[in-house]
């Protein structure tokens, strides 16, 4: 069964019919000034999550009574996210990254400075502006339900906006968890069925690092890998092993045991053997017939971009090419 591990497929799809649209909007998501939220940020590194809304805007009480009124959703928020409420037409002076904001309009619609700084010309509300601890923005205007935010937190919770775009992450993430994905997944081994494997026959291997709490990860696993054409390849020139990252069972990797007995790290000690330093999730090692590491994809990635690499290594390009030279000729 696909299954995921924090809120979103537990959540009731008519939750957000059972919240009367009636009164002052209500949420549990713990909402922060964002002068709050800019100092809690410099303590821990999370992204800001800021709600512009107008006090005439329907849609942005809607969202509060509804989306953010889901309570599972809105302990996810407050968990890994700074959430920031802005009155684009607040009359407020305020201060973000050392500069000064202050409302210049006339009338009783005039726009904050801010809301031009963050929205540009482009205002219309709701709109949700994500900031990251490195100041990246990403910008999702309109009235957005549970299940229109779930992949967006995640990708920007989990980094993967820094390798993919969101329409093809948002495709991967509703392959895996929304979507009757019959394609059979690639067979995957126990390292011990791995190690049974290795003295009879010779292919290369793959390791997938992942955890149950990572869902870019999750997603790979039951969307990417399923992928036919990856299917194939990894089938055809790899023995495929799932790693979970914090497994507490002893492993015997490359005629070395690694167990977790005293080991006050969470994550299992042959990542460290396996990836010659940390960790980052979700993770794809490759090694070559002699259990030799030749690279390593430490972030999310697409069942297209899977193709490539798999074909390069699987058959063995890369013992005659660079990797660009591949791609044009690919």
């Amino acid at each position: 069964m696909k299954k995921l591990f924090i809120f979103f497929l537990l959540t009731s799809p008519a939750y957000a019919q059972q919240v009367q649209l009636q009164g002052e909007p209500q949420s549990p998501v713990k909402w922060m000034t964002l002068e709050e939220a800019q100092k809690e940020q410099k303590k821990i590194a999370r992204p800001l999550l800021i709600d512009f809304y107008t006090d005439w805007c329907g849609w942005c009480k809607r969202m509060m009574m509804t989306t953010y009124s889901n309570p599972d959703f809105a302990a996810y928020i407050n968990q890994w996210f700074y959430p920031v409420k802005f009155n684009a037409e607040t009359r407020d002076t305020i201060y973000y990254r050392d500069t000064m904001f202050v409302n210049k309009g006339e009338g009783l619609r005039a726009t904050h400075d801010f809301a031009f700084r963050m929205l540009g010309s482009r205002l219309s509300y709701p709109t949700t502006v994500f900031v990251t601890g490195d100041f990246q923005q990403l910008v999702a205007p309109g009235y957005m339900e549970v299940k229109d935010m779930e992949p967006l937190l995640v990708y920007i919770v989990e980094n993967v906006f820094r390798f993919v775009s969101y329409d093809d992450f948002k495709n991967v993430f509703y392959s895996a968890f929304r979507e009757n994905n019959s394609s059979p997944p690639p067979a995957s081994l126990s390292f011990d069925q791995y190690a049974e494997l290795k003295k009879d026959t010779t292919k290369k291997t793959l390791v997938f690092l992942f955890t149950n709490w990572c869902i870019s990860c999750r997603a790979m696993q039951l969307a990417v890998f399923s992928d036919t054409a990856v299917a194939r390849l990894i089938n055809e020139h790899f023995y495929l092993i799932y790693l979970d990252a914090e497994t507490r069972t002893p492993i015997s990797w490359n005629g070395k045991l690694f167990t977790s007995e005293n080991n006050p790290n969470p994550f299992h000690p042959v990542i460290k053997e396996l990836t010659g330093g940390g960790i980052q999730l979700p993770s794809l090692i490759i090694f070559d017939e002699t259990q030799t590491r030749i690279d390593q994809l430490s972030y999310f990635t697409t069942a297209a971009h899977l193709q490539k690499v798999l074909t390069y290594y699987g058959e063995n390009h890369f013992r005659k090419m660079n990797w660009q030279t591949f791609l044009q000729q690919y």
